[in-house]
């Protein structure tokens, strides 16, 4: 197989691979990309025919063919305009099983692990940044996603406290084996009698109703796992969680851009926007650069990036010239989740920073919902199968 990145080759015979770097959520390897595909198929600017499977080092991918439109606009030069290429792959850089699940703890681990979750987050310098950088750059749905959020753990943290508390020491009753330390069973019997009489109360009835609208158990894992990937928490393999993912997801990135195609677009969503930009800021073969784009989603990054110094560092050098051939950013202030990558719209153009306002009723958008709506958006699908557009030159890559 030749080597795209020295062979110019005509429209009819160019291919195009996209790889997908999902969110966090737990499903099964190719769900997301099916969904991607399914939805790519609908695309009637550029129809796009299911066509067999492919393999590229190992990794398997869809292939959509191209199909030509009957009567064709001519363009500037009275010729009929080339299509963007001949065939798509679809590959999947599947990371969703290495998201661990909740480990069963005991009762006074998990309010230790509670408390330092809680922590982290809320009463934390950055994410306070984060939300006051929110309100200054306009952006008040990310402010108010990143305040619900912190009152959403709070409140998780107090009914996992009362939880802890009513099966531990209920009504204060200390267990026989803590009635020997006069201090600790005092502490204990005060901590039983506080949550006793928070259960007791009305509004413990509503709470945990109100929690499992907001899909708290959900957040509690998204802020669990963002946690351990900045700290690169070990395993008892010994290796960090962001080594794992990294190299997991290299090694798909590896394959495809090894197997000689012309252009290869890196389709990254929500948390998956971060793994990209990890890997693709340090990407050490800079021949794949010409050929190498990111087409970015409902990304965090804007607001994760107060939370980690290194994070902030890859953001920084994916903004250098001549990093990318080409970056599209898709945002949405119907998505409380994610905002505009910071710089990217001041180095790439103002037309490379796509702002996608979801038609999305509120509860639609107070559940987090419409975070995924991205992969049936039109105006997302038409640029995945279209040609790419080409970034204009800002002040940074000029």
């Amino acid at each position: 197989m030749s080597d795209s990145s020295t062979t110019v080759r005509p429209a009819t015979e160019r291919r195009r691979a996209l790889i997908l770097i999902p969110g966090m959520m737990r499903e099964e390897r190719f769900r997301r990309r099916d969904i991607l595909i399914a939805n790519l198929e609908t695309v009637e600017q550029h129809p796009l025919r299911r066509g067999e499977e492919v393999s590229a080092g190992g990794e398997t991918g869809q292939r959509l063919l191209l199909e030509p439109l009957r009567g064709v606009a001519a363009g500037q030069g009275g010729e009929a305009e080339a299509p963007p290429f001949a065939s798509l792959d679809v590959f999947e850089a599947y990371w969703a099983d290495m998201i661990p699940e909740q480990a069963e703890l005991p009762p006074w681990s998990k309010l230790m692990k509670g408390l330092e979750l809680v922590g982290y987050w809320v009463f934390s310098l950055g994410s306070w940044r984060a939300v006051v950088s929110s309100l200054r750059g306009g952006s008040s749905m990310i402010a108010i996603g990143l305040i619900m959020g912190g009152l959403t753990l709070i409140a998780w943290y107090v009914m996992l406290a009362v939880l802890v508390g009513q099966a531990v020491a209920p009504g204060g009753v200390v267990p026989e084996e803590l009635k020997g330390l006069p201090l600790v069973s005092d502490l204990v019997a005060l901590f039983g009698r506080t949550t006793g009489w928070l259960a007791a109360n009305v509004w413990w009835a509503v709470l945990p109703f109100l929690l499992a609208m907001l899909q708290v158990d959900a957040l509690v894992l998204l802020a669990r796992f963002i946690k351990d990937y900045f700290e690169n928490r070990v395993d008892d393999s010994g290796v960090g969680l962001r080594d794992r993912v990294r190299k997991r997801v290299h090694g798909t990135l590896e394959a495809v851009l090894a197997a000689g195609y012309d252009e290869v677009v890196v389709v990254a969503h929500s948390f998956g926007t971060v793994i990209a930009t990890d890997i693709l800021a340090d990407w050490p073969h800079e021949a794949d650069l010409r050929r190498l784009s990111l087409v970015s989603m409902g990304s965090p990054i804007t607001v994760l990036r107060y939370r980690s110094a290194w994070l902030e560092g890859e953001r920084r050098e994916m903004l250098k010239p001549q990093r990318l051939a080409t970056w599209i950013d898709f945002f949405s202030p119907s998505d409380w989740l994610c905002g505009a990558v910071t710089g990217h719209r001041e180095s790439f153009g103002e037309g490379m920073s796509r702002n996608l306002n979801f038609e999305a009723p509120w509860p639609q958008r107070i559940t987090g919902q419409t975070h995924l709506l991205y992969y049936r958006d039109p105006r997302v699908l038409e640029q995945l199968a279209g040609p790419l557009a080409t970034p204009a030159v800002g002040p940074q890559r000029a």
